[in-house]
């Protein structure tokens, strides 16, 4: 199971509400990476994260708006945790996964885009990039998919696990192939 991270801004801060943030996260290791921004180390699983109830307490009892990305610790092999935190700076007051930071990296950030495109060239082969490219164009349909590459389903499948495990990132969601179809489409 792959640790995560919770990247979270506030719009203020004070001792209770860092004191209600840690709440959340007593088990968790915590890092400070400015004074509106922190990082929480979680084991839960991405969808069993309480980014709700993070961000409805905060926002009910104390008006502060905040971002929550969270972020597999296998992608930070690939982008940095600050390049993130600069990203989601720029971004609305929501919940957010790391695609989502991704995405908006590549599209307003041309060297951001270069580097990315260049360190996931790095663990993925030729056959992989032209397996996700296949699957986008085929809407992510693994039948049509298959019998374009001249795989049997299962191969496919298979393939596409082995990069959500080298990336950390799922392409069978369309936020995670948009990652890759940004960077790689021929």
């Amino acid at each position: 199971m792959e640790n995560y991270l919770l990247l979270v801004q506030v719009s203020r801060v004070n001792q209770t509400i860092k004191a209600h943030l840690d709440g959340f996260f007593d088990h968790g290791k915590k890092e400070v990476l400015e004074a509106k921004s922190f990082l929480y180390q979680t084991s839960l699983y991405a969808d069993h994260l309480p980014h709700e109830d993070i961000v409805g307490l905060l926002y009910s009892d104390f008006n502060i708006k905040v971002k929550i990305a969270a972020i597999g610790e296998k992608i930070l092999s690939f982008v940095s945790i600050d390049t993130l935190n600069q990203t989601l700076k720029k971004m609305p007051e929501e919940i957010y996964a790391v695609e989502d930071l991704l995405k908006h990296l590549i599209i307003t950030n041309p060297k951001a885009q270069k580097e990315l495109r260049q360190s996931f060239a790095k663990v993925l082969s030729h056959s992989d990039i032209l397996t996700l490219n296949t699957y986008a164009a085929n809407n992510l349909n693994t039948i049509k998919a298959s019998k374009s590459l001249f795989l049997h389903r299962n191969t496919l499948t298979y393939r596409l696990e082995a990069i959500k495990e080298k990336t950390g990132i799922d392409v069978k969601t369309f936020k995670g192939i948009l990652i890759f179809n940004l960077l790689f489409s021929l």
